[in-house]
């Protein structure tokens, strides 16, 4: 059964948010350049004592600490027809000698994500793609969203896990989902 991330708590005095994984520190630094309507940036970060997924000896998930490390090389770009593009390949390294670890240690991760706006910018259609290298595994995620007012949009998409159970993404296989969301801001 997937494990929760968080939870909402409906009191008499509102919503209350509970967070079941901790807060993280993230240090890091980047740099960019453009060249006309393109940017090339590199990204770096520290993320100490993370919260990291592993199964315990009977295959029960629990959480350990470990640092983490990751530098990307991104480049994005405004292109014909107002399309926005971005692409990422990402080393991402995690300092743990616990051998239980769900996802992998050392692992090159890919990823691009494109948007277009249509409707006089009321709708927006996107599509990313994140994967690994080391697995083969990854996500796809389609989405369309529609702004019904400047404060209130709603949305359709879906995330689709694909690969094997023991990398960062195959472990979601089967847990495909349908987000509707919907969102006003004040």
């Amino acid at each position: 059964a997937p494990e929760p991330i968080g939870a909402l708590d409906f009191t008499a005095d509102g919503v209350d948010v509970i967070r079941r994984h901790k807060r993280r520190t993230l240090l890091g630094a980047s740099a960019a350049h453009s060249f006309g309507p393109a940017t090339a940036r590199i990204e770096v970060g520290i993320q100490p004592n993370r919260s990291i997924v592993h199964r315990d000896r009977i295959g029960q998930l629990d959480e350990i600490e470990a640092d983490q490390f990751s530098i990307a090389a991104v480049a994005d770009s405004q292109t014909v027809g107002d399309l926005y593009v971005r692409t990422q390949i990402l080393y991402d390294r995690v300092e743990s000698k616990d051998p239980w670890i769900v996802r992998p240690k050392e692992d090159w991760r890919f990823s691009t994500y494109a948007r277009k706006t249509f409707s006089a910018e009321r709708g927006q259609f996107s599509v990313q793609w994140l994967g690994s290298a080391k697995d083969g595994d990854g996500l796809v995620r389609p989405k369309v969203a529609f702004y019904l007012s400047d404060t209130t949009r709603i949305g359709f998409g879906a995330d689709l896990f694909y690969g094997e159970r023991d990398g960062a993404f195959g472990q979601f296989r089967d847990q495909d989902r349908v987000p509707l969301p919907i969102s006003q801001t004040f």
